[in-house]
């Protein structure tokens, strides 16, 4: 039986100093790849200093993805955190980006990607988690947005864009899922 519908629609949320050219960048990617409608909040996201949200300095990805759930779960959308602290999952010292696979919420971080190629670098990691949105799992082209990457020459290397295999599982995964 087919999952839920997807929604047409990404909030892009932020919370630090995001500069304006990175969001431009990364909606004029995510709309475009993905069709969706994007828009931002009009006030960041608050996180609290409260213990569970922390791993020593590191924001816990997965607290952020919950706490978009709590902001937004309610919405017929799909969200996308843009932070500017570092951030973790706890099995690993860090992490650019993490997605609920096939969920509805996700989170990037600039605090490692930062330099001249900050928009394009944004925009690929949002590219990447989006993709996890919509159960677009790690492809092995290294070009591909949906390549999981571990250095930044590899992320410098991957574009923006999805291989005809991941274009072909997202047509896929959209024709499954939005069926009536």
């Amino acid at each position: 039986m087919p999952g839920p519908r997807f929604p047409g629609r990404l909030i892009l949320a932020t919370r630090g100093a995001v500069p304006r050219s990175v969001l431009e960048a990364i909606v004029a990617q995510v709309s475009r790849l993905f069709a969706l409608e994007v828009s931002l909040p009009a006030h960041p996201l608050s996180i609290p200093g409260q213990q569970d949200a922390w791993q020593g300095s590191q924001l816990l990805a997965n607290w952020v993805t919950s706490l978009l759930e709590r902001l937004y779960g309610d919405f017929d959308a799909m969200s996308l955190a843009v932070v500017t602290d570092d951030i973790t999952i706890p099995v690993m010292r860090y992490v650019l980006g993490q997605a609920q696979m096939g969920g509805r919420h996700a989170v990037i971080s600039t605090a490692r990607i930062g330099g001249g190629n900050l928009e394009e670098r944004a925009s690929k990691l949002a590219v990447h988690e989006v993709g996890h949105l919509f159960d677009l799992v790690h492809c092995e082209d290294p070009v591909c947005a949906m390549f999981a990457v571990v250095s930044m020459q590899e992320l410098d290397r991957r574009t923006s864009l999805l291989c005809r295999y991941c274009t072909a599982d997202l047509a896929n995964a959209r024709c499954l899922r939005n069926k009536d």
